[in-house]
């Protein structure tokens, strides 16, 4: 009977393993070359800052969520067709995954631009800052997604 059961769980964990393999297929990881063409312009204030993201195990990186105060772009959702990406943007919010979560205070104001590939801070209480957009590896965004992290 425990060998029957064994065999059961053993045959589920495959199918789960397969369907996951088959839903990403379709799906590539990108690096900064694949987004060359991308052009995003967008400044909005701070709402939200989650730095706590299974702390040291991706890199430091975490969730930024700003409203959206001007854009050229009304809507960026790359999930169906990548693994990773730098953000998602949707209802004159965006949601960004970057590495400087620390850096980030709650009515911080945010401009990001892809083809200059930066974000600069303009803080509530320091100095500006400008750092590089990163993009995330696909571990941290199957993480968020597994524990329903992302607000869109």
């Amino acid at each position: 009977m425990k060998k029957i059961i064994l065999l059961i769980i053993l045959l589920c964990l495959t199918y789960v393993g397969c369907v996951k393999k088959i839903q990403s297929k379709n799906k590539t990881e990108k690096g900064w070359r694949d987004f060359s063409d991308l052009d995003i312009k967008l400044k909005g204030v701070v709402y939200y800052v989650n730095k706590n993201i299974n702390k040291g195990f991706f890199h430091g990186r975490g969730i930024i969520r700003i409203k959206i105060i001007e854009t050229n772009t009304e809507y960026y959702d790359p999930r169906k067709k990548q693994l990773n990406y730098f953000c998602i943007i949707k209802n004159n919010k965006a949601e960004l995954y970057d590495t400087n979560v620390n850096e980030t205070e709650i009515g911080d104001t945010i401009v990001l631009n892809t083809t200059t590939q930066n974000i600069k801070w303009i803080k509530k209480s320091k100095e500006n800052k400008v750092f590089s957009i990163s993009i995330g590896e696909v571990d941290f965004f199957d993480y968020i997604k597994e524990n329903k992290l992302q607000e869109f």
